[in-house]
């Protein structure tokens, strides 16, 4: 009976320590640049690190969306909001992809 009840009570005492604890809120990236808003206001895209990263504008999670040696930055939308163009450095100098 007497392990019973610490049972018990080890287990309100955790499930009352969980839910205390606050719940973690996203941080913001350290070091995005050249960031960019798509013409219907719901994407934006950014450049982190060399790669352009594109999210929703109303939050989540970002996505790559170039992995590339060369420095990519510069990312834009088309009037459309279809296609992002950015500038890149992959073939010695700066072109549009």
């Amino acid at each position: 009976m007497n392990r019973l009840l610490t049972l018990c009570a080890v287990v309100i005492t955790i499930v009352n320590a969980k839910a205390q604890l606050p719940k973690p809120t996203p941080q913001p990236i350290s070091g995005a640049r050249h960031p960019a808003l798509s013409p219907d206001g719901k994407q934006m895209t950014f450049v982190y690190r060399g790669d352009v990263w594109t999210v929703k504008s109303s939050g989540g999670r970002a996505r790559p969306l170039t992995f590339h040696l060369a420095y990519d930055a510069y990312p834009v939308f088309s009037p459309d909001g279809k296609w992002i163009a950015f500038g890149s450095k992959r073939n010695g100098n700066w072109d549009i992809f």
